[in-house]
């Protein structure tokens, strides 16, 4: 029933995005589903229409991971080692870029949301990597701060949140409009 609820609340996130990008915006891209889909979920989650965790409690979440993980490398099998060769320059370059300006924007945002600039800066840096490895790479973190069951649930309830929501603005929002100023350079 968990997952039902879910998927229900990921239906209803779809169907408003599709309407709102077709009859609102007039433009099918206009309103990210993935955007959709966070603040449904928020919203589902604060009234109690889902619960906390849901993955979790369905017994799915691993089992989600590993599809997204394969996903996200699936994407590398039309890679050549040719390809991969001429890409690394003007890559490492973007990325080197990318980061000092990360670093100086979170430097400033950070302090300006109250956030400390060791918090800020590895919330930044999800633009990186985003979702699943941003949840991978905080667990770890997590892990290996502590064997504290009551301590890895602190840092979590703490941590978690920040880099999920960082890795996913950054990733659907921020890098989309980076990568469009970055595309002519290419």
């Amino acid at each position: 029933m968990v997952l039902l609820r879910l998927a229900f609340v990921a239906w209803l996130s779809d169907i408003c995005t599709k309407a709102l990008n077709t009859y609102v915006f007039h433009n099918p891209k206009a309103l990210s589903p993935f955007v959709a889909c966070l603040i449904f979920g928020v919203i589902a989650a604060e009234i109690g229409l889902v619960d906390r965790n849901p993955l979790n409690k369905g017994n799915s979440f691993g089992w989600l991971i590993l599809v997204l993980m394969a996903f996200v490398l699936e994407g590398l099998s039309l890679a050549t080692p040719d390809m991969l060769l001429q890409a690394v320059l003007p890559l490492a370059g973007i990325i080197i870029i990318g980061v000092i300006g990360l670093i100086i924007v979170t430097i400033i945002v950070g302090n300006f949301l109250g956030e400390s600039k060791f918090m800020s800066l590895p919330i930044a840096l999800n633009a990186l990597y985003g979702f699943p490895p941003n949840y991978v790479l905080t667990k770890e973190t997590i892990q290996s701060l502590t064997e504290d069951e009551e301590e890895i649930q602190y840092l979590t309830d703490i941590m978690m949140p920040k880099m999920l929501i960082g890795g996913f603005t950054s990733v659907t929002i921020a890098s989309v409009i980076i990568g469009g100023v970055f595309a002519g350079m290419l």
